[in-house]
């Protein structure tokens, strides 16, 4: 009898430290994301007009028409061509029908975009264009820009990925559910995950050059944990790729002690980074404090644009998430675009 209470002893704490082990490696790898994204690096603008429930800084860029402005994107431009193989580069993505919206004759490196990396780079010309250099590498490699939805949709079917719509300020919301991946391919889903974080880009409208992710933490465990591999890459997509477009992460029902750790690291966090991390757990149900928060956040219809609370169509898929219904607005809207795209390359 000893020895089975001995025994039992062991087991317990085996798998209470399995358990505090588990935890950290779910905190490190949030942490390490939060860390290195880079968007603690925005200067505080006045709030835009309309804007009244969150500050500019988590809706629109800097402005970029002062002549300050115009000056240091003029010297970013001076400085690419003045190294061949990123003006080969840029020569690579300079057709008009790249630039977000199409038509700007710069392609891709609008003067919008290159202010985006000076911003990032505390308007340091030189660190900035290599960071332009190594967004334009990643996307000849990765080409997120030619990915159409028919190649990707497998990749789809779950929800694991999606932009469900537009909040209050006009951001698009892309929610993020790792525990329904349903591949085994890393590639592609990197690529799935390029494409969809492009797609957020041409969502974008009336200024708006931020975005919301909601991060579903529910269901989150050591056994869906992402590969280093793809951390790696997600973290270079959003802080070199995709740099400056974060509005506010939302990290969803993540857990109490989870929450408690990150709360408390919160307070080695600039400012301005802090205010743009929610983390969300236990009551969310109407005129709660969490669903007040998430109203002025998103909007009074933000459980049904994040899946928050709502019911699963099957088991292995995201809650709220429909996919037949959504992809078909999916198709309709790239087909738009691309129409777009077209009547460009054709001038």
């Amino acid at each position: 009898q000893f020895q089975h209470l001995y025994e039992n002893r062991l087991q317990y704490r085996l798998y209470a430290w399995i358990e505090w082990i588990h935890l950290f490696i779910h905190f490190l790898w949030w942490w390490m994301l939060v860390q290195q994204i880079g968007f603690d690096k925005m200067a505080e603008v006045e709030c835009g007009k309309g804007v009244k429930l969150v500050p500019a800084i988590h809706v629109f860029q800097e402005t970029k028409d002062t002549k300050e402005a115009k000056i240091l994107i003029d010297e970013l431009r001076a400085e690419i061509r003045a190294h061949t193989e990123d003006q080969e580069l840029a020569d690579f993505f300079k057709s008009p029908h790249l630039s977000t919206p199409p038509g700007d004759p710069n392609g891709l490196l609008t003067d919008s975009c290159l202010w985006r990396f000076l911003v990032a780079n505390g308007k340091k010309v030189k660190v900035a264009r290599k960071q332009v250099k190594e967004m334009m590498l990643w996307r000849k490699k990765r080409t997120p820009h030619t990915i159409r939805a028919t190649e990707i949709e497998h990749q789809a079917v779950t929800g694991k990925v999606a932009i469900r719509g537009l909040d209050k300020y006009k951001r698009p919301v892309v929610v993020l559910d790792n525990s329904k991946e349903n591949t085994k391919d890393l590639d592609g889903q990197m690529r799935f995950l390029a494409w969809s974080l492009e797609r957020s880009q041409r969502c974008m409208m009336d200024g708006v050059e931020k975005q919301v992710v909601f991060i579903h933490l529910a269901e989150f465990s050591m056994m869906n944990t992402p590969p280093m591999a793809a951390t790696k890459e997600t973290i270079h997509m959003l802080q070199t790729c995709f740099a400056e477009t974060l509005g506010h992460a939302v990290l969803y029902q993540c857990g109490y002690v989870f929450k408690m750790f990150f709360e408390g690291l919160k307070m080695l966090i600039d400012p301005k980074t802090a205010s743009k991390i929610i983390t969300i757990t236990g009551d969310v149900s109407a005129n709660s404090p969490n669903d007040s928060l998430m109203r002025n956040l998103i909007g009074d219809n933000w459980k049904e644009l994040t899946g928050a609370e709502q019911k699963k169509l099957k088991k292995n898929i995201s809650p709220g998430y429909n996919h037949e219904e959504h992809w078909k607005k999916v198709v309709e809207e790239e087909e738009a675009y691309f129409k777009q795209v077209a009547a460009h390359q054709q001038n």
